[in-house]
């Protein structure tokens, strides 16, 4: 059923393709109309196929699962935890994740990469060393809104506004 319908939608899109390049030019003024219009046109059909064809859908769809399985309830294992000045250095299997550290008005958001530590599942405590668990984004570091539940047991992704020169800043933060 798909293959029908991606040969449906090639074959609509060629003719329409078609049409954009059907009328010849019959003056340079026209010529120039003409190429503009082709040139949209053509942005137009290559956007209703990026958009529409069921094979780029269906692989997006895959790649955001994927993406949110390794990332969410992903399981761990702790290689090393120390204490040094009363904070806890853990090395684990944990990866990164994207968070966003804050958003500035009419900007686009700073992402940054937050290292997600190994915590006993469904807890808010650090698995030990040799222990397993799930990776979790620490409390008061930061997050993405869009992937609250990436913070560890008993926090949220929360987002504080504050305002300086009449501009509001947000930053999103797990706690």
């Amino acid at each position: 059923a798909v293959a029908a319908q991606i040969r449906i939608s090639e074959h609509s899109l060629c003719s329409a393709f078609r049409r954009c390049f059907a009328t010849p030019p019959s003056s340079p003024r026209n010529s120039a109309m003409a190429f503009m219009s082709a040139r949209v046109c053509l942005a137009i059909v290559l956007g209703f196929v990026a958009q529409s064809s069921p094979a780029i859908a269906f692989r997006k769809r895959v790649q955001k699962l994927h993406f949110d399985e390794e990332v969410h309830g992903s399981e761990c294992i702790v290689t090393s935890l120390s204490k040094q000045l009363s904070v806890d250095l853990q090395t684990s299997t944990c990866q990164t994740t994207q968070a966003m550290a804050k958003k500035v008005d009419n900007s686009p958001p700073h992402i940054i990469d937050v290292q997600l530590l190994c915590y006993v599942t469904g807890t808010g405590d650090l698995a030990d060393t040799g222990g397993h668990g799930e990776c979790r984004i620490p409390k008061t570091m930061p997050c993405h809104p869009e992937k609250p539940e990436l913070c560890s047991a008993g926090t949220t992704c929360q987002s504080h506004v504050g305002f300086r020169d009449q501009v509001s800043h947000t930053q999103f933060l797990c706690l």
